[in-house]
């Protein structure tokens, strides 16, 4: 008998956090989303709404001014996304 536990373990929290193909999908969708959103903040808000269901509290939105800055960039973005995909709100079990 073979039971799928509903919970990710260490192995996959590693392959999460350490795999290419994760890795590479997080760089695509920076990349795409660069030319895509007119504003950082805007690019944010989406984000926010499509992997936590919510928008960014008030102290989150200091944050991400900071983080992203006056023109949204790869780097920039790719590192909401990595933030976002590693908050405790948000879990993926592959």
């Amino acid at each position: 008998v073979t039971d799928r536990g509903f919970t990710s373990g260490l192995i996959q929290a590693l392959e999460l956090t350490n795999g290419d193909r994760f890795a590479a999908a997080i760089r695509r969708a920076a990349t795409g989303s660069v030319s895509e959103f007119s504003t950082p903040m805007a690019f944010a808000e989406s984000m926010y709404k499509r992997t936590l269901g919510r928008n960014p509290a008030p102290e989150e939105r200091q944050v991400i001014i900071k983080v992203l800055g006056e023109k949204l960039t790869v780097d920039a973005a790719e590192d909401l996304l990595w933030s976002l995909a590693l908050h405790p709100e948000f879990q993926l079990i592959y």
